[in-house]
């Protein structure tokens, strides 16, 4: 028999259905401004029948039903559309650091502008000119220090500007790591409480929610991978290792690489193993650090050495108003501390190595002498294991067509004639870390062109090559030990600075030449005040190409440079922008599924009201009904 409360117990089940979806509504409309909210919605389903079907079942027509339950409270969500978005956003956090970091460096150059290394070194060629005009006068000679000054200054400051940079940007990355560790915790910790409540039988929403918001930050931090398809536990994955696995997280530890100059390097704490972060906030920190700064720390020392050594290549063969010469204009630190170049490059304490930046050959040539000789110079490796350097020249060919083959070899090697006509080969700057940074490697040469032309090796072949890796590597050469310059030590751009012999003592610059009185090709003997033919020189050394690669000038190279910078600016922006445009997308798609929308939660509540309303309308029938029947019917 169907018994007379059953209305009663429909329209209670269907006021508490409709009292938890009112207080859903309040509950979204409560969180309309919380980040990484989503909306939640009841789900209602209909209540068993009355009788189920069986032989047992009254013959009643049609199936009774008993109203309504709640089947679950669940947040609207998209979990394909939250993989889309967390596979961008590490994209979007590596070129967000990047742009940000690279605008800076951009700025640093000051170019175009008037105040920069360019506009510096333009005026200390100038200065030369002057002094060239009035060669006694001693107001241009002070004009031309305080110009030094200025662009030593300007090589001083850009350098730690950049070192500046570079500092920030390893304590940023050590800071990414730390929040990693930190975010890695907290989820482990929520994957707990989750899973104690999935266990109860219950939708932890806002569990869930926060665990995605982090999840969100943490794949904007590092590339990530979830693992959501485990019953018994969530995991991500930073590369093909565990971060998070259920309640437990993995440390990842931020340790001082040696091999990297001591910068912060994230490796798994647990097995000491690399971390493969892909792309993401840390790894481009990373790279704008290693890379993007440290290369142009590199072009500056570059030409900070070279514009110090071609300096002082001239200025010793010059001679000042107090008849002073082979005097530097420029200081010199070398990495050797001994006139012969060898350096412990193994710090065994054994002097193994020699490190020469430039040698000069004793033979003046000019660039249309014909070589006379076939022959191949050997310069060595660029790269560990990798194979030798080699250029090769015939007997018809020309010195500046072989000069033209050396600078296009990427041997790292600059190879010009100087001033005095001289063959000059320079050292220029290299990635390979097991051998010193600018030093020259190995030079060998097969025929002549090295040892009778241009007076640089004493013998050919094999057993006539300079090489690095010998501490009496000096006695291979046939160049005068004057015409050698030892490699200097690192960072140059921070410690240039003028020489003793001329820092206020403008009488000691070396502006006029002399001539040789003893026929050993060394000028003794100055040829008067007058004389201003080393100022010139020195004037002219703006327009030689002495710099690296295609054997560029001094302002062509320092023009690359900036070009470098804005080039490597504008990729970071062109691809943040278009990384940007489609996470910004995916998002706004995600909220327009996942956000709580004010009309639509107004209108729901409107519905939930009159349901609510009908409910108790239908509690308070039936409660009439059973009064009629138990206090009425006088039964």
């Amino acid at each position: 028999m169907i018994s007379s409360f059953l209305g009663l117990e429909m329209g209670k089940g269907a006021m508490q259905t409709t009292q938890k979806g009112l207080q859903t509504v309040s509950h979204n409309l409560s969180n309309l401004n919380t980040k990484g909210y989503s909306r939640q919605r009841v789900t209602q389903t209909t209540m068993p029948a009355l009788f189920p079907s069986g032989i047992n079942k009254p013959s009643i027509p049609g199936q009774l039903g008993t109203g309504v339950a709640v089947e679950d409270i669940a947040r609207i969500r998209d979990v394909y559309l939250d993989d889309r978005i967390i596979s961008e956003k590490g994209g979007l956090g590596f070129w967000e650091q990047k742009k940000a970091m690279l605008h800076q460096m951009e700025t640093i150059f000051n170019e175009p502008g008037n105040a920069n290394i360019r506009t510096d070194l333009e005026s200390f060629w100038d200065s030369w000119q002057t002094v060239s005009e009035n060669p006694t006068d001693d107001a241009s000679r002070i004009h031309l220090l305080e110009r030094t000054k200025t662009l030593n200054e300007s090589f001083r400051a850009q350098h730690y500007t950049l070192k500046d940079m570079q500092t920030q940007a390893n304590v940023l990355v050590e800071q990414k790591i730390n929040r990693v560790n930190s975010i890695a915790d907290t989820i482990a910790t929520l994957n707990k409480q989750i899973q104690k409540q999935e266990l109860a039988g219950d939708n932890p929403n806002d569990l869930y929610d926060k665990r995605d918001l982090l999840i969100d930050e943490l794949s904007k931090t590092a590339d990530i991978r979830l693992e959501r398809n485990n019953a018994k536990e969530f995991i991500i994955y930073v590369g093909a290792e565990k971060l998070v696995q259920g309640e437990h997280a993995t440390i990842i530890e931020a340790y001082e690489d040696p091999n990297n100059k001591g910068m912060v390097m994230p490796r798994w704490q647990q097995t000491g193993q690399e971390v493969v972060l892909g792309k993401g906030e840390i790894s481009g920190l990373m790279e704008v650090r290693d890379k993007d700064l440290g290369e142009m720390l590199t072009r500056l020392d570059e030409l900070s050495i070279s514009v110090v050594d071609s300096v002082n290549a001239v200025h010793k063969e010059g001679f000042g108003l107090n008849g002073e010469t082979d005097t530097l204009f420029f200081r010199e630190l070398s990495l050797a501390k001994n006139a012969e170049g060898t350096i412990d490059f193994n710090e065994d304490g054994v002097l193994d190595s020699t490190a020469l930046y430039r040698i000069t050959g004793f033979e003046k040539i000019t660039k249309d002498d014909v070589i006379g000789s076939d022959g191949t110079i050997n310069f060595g490796a660029i790269r560990e294991n990798g194979p030798d350097v080699t250029v090769n020249y015939t007997s018809s060919e020309t010195v500046e067509v072989v000069l033209e083959k050396i600078n296009r070899s990427g041997a790292e090697v600059t190879a010009f004639l100087d001033h005095m006509g001289r063959l000059t080969l320079k050292a220029q700057a290299t990635e390979h870390q097991n051998v010193p940074q600018f030093a020259l490697r190995h030079i060998e040469d097969s025929g002549g062109f090295l040892t009778g032309i241009a007076g640089i090796l004493a013998e050919s072949g094999q057993d006539g090559a300079f090489d690095w890796q010998n501490a009496t590597a000096l006695e291979t050469l046939n160049t005068p030990r004057e015409l050698i310059s030892l490699t200097p030590e690192n960072n140059i751009a921070s410690w240039i600075n003028l020489d003793t012999a001329v820092a206020d003592r403008p009488e000691g610059i070396a502006v006029a030449q002399g001539y040789d009185s003893t026929g050993n090709g060394n000028p003794d003997i100055p040829t008067g005040f007058n004389d201003n033919r080393n100022a010139l020189a020195m004037a002219n050394l703006r327009f030689g190409n002495l710099m690296t690669g295609r054997a560029s000038t001094f302002d062509d190279y320092f023009q690359q440079t900036i070009a470098k910078a804005g080039t490597l600016s504008e990729q970071a922006i062109r691809s943040f922008d278009k990384t940007d445009a489609v996470a910004s997308s995916l998002d706004g798609l995600r909220s327009k599924i996942s956000g709580v929308s004010v009309d639509e939660e107004m209108t729901k509540m409107i519905t939930l009201q009159h349901a609510y309303n009908a409910a108790a309308r239908l509690v308070s029938t039936t409660d009439r009904l059973l009064d009629v029947i138990i206090n009425r019917m006088g039964v």
